[in-house]
């Protein structure tokens, strides 16, 4: 006999994973347990996009800061790709990575000698 409701059981596989709010302070990005990347716009909670970008959990959001010149979001995921979009034209897709063998845990926008990278990181694995 289960205990748990099925609304409960659903809950812990669709919850929120990551959130990232938006270098402007107006959107506010976030990744679920399913893969769906969705941003909404803060003064009015509108939802902006809404978009099944991963095959698994979004494990990490990034927004490129204004000193890079791009306005870019990143979303990475335990499916080992890396989406990146504009924000400025839509949050449309610009670039998919995926050279990375495993999960995806963070991932930073870098900007050194006028250059922007993307910096990411998995998980070690174990001898």
């Amino acid at each position: 006999n289960n205990d748990k409701s099925d609304s409960q059981v659903l809950d812990t596989k669709i919850g929120i994973r990551t959130v990232c709010v938006s270098p402007n302070g107006q959107h506010l990005a976030s990744g679920d347990r399913t893969g769906t990347l969705r941003v909404h716009e803060l003064q009015s909670l509108g939802e902006v996009l809404k978009v099944e970008a991963h095959e698994s959990e979004i494990l990490c959001l990034e927004y490129a800061k204004p000193e890079t010149g791009l306005n870019l979001l990143a979303s990475a995921s335990r499916d080992r790709l890396i989406h990146i979009l504009d924000a400025g034209k839509d949050y449309s897709l610009q670039q998919t990575l995926d050279e990375h063998s495993s999960s995806i845990t963070a991932v930073k926008f870098a900007d050194n000698d006028g250059k922007v990278r993307l910096i990411s990181c998995r998980p070690d694995r174990k001898s």
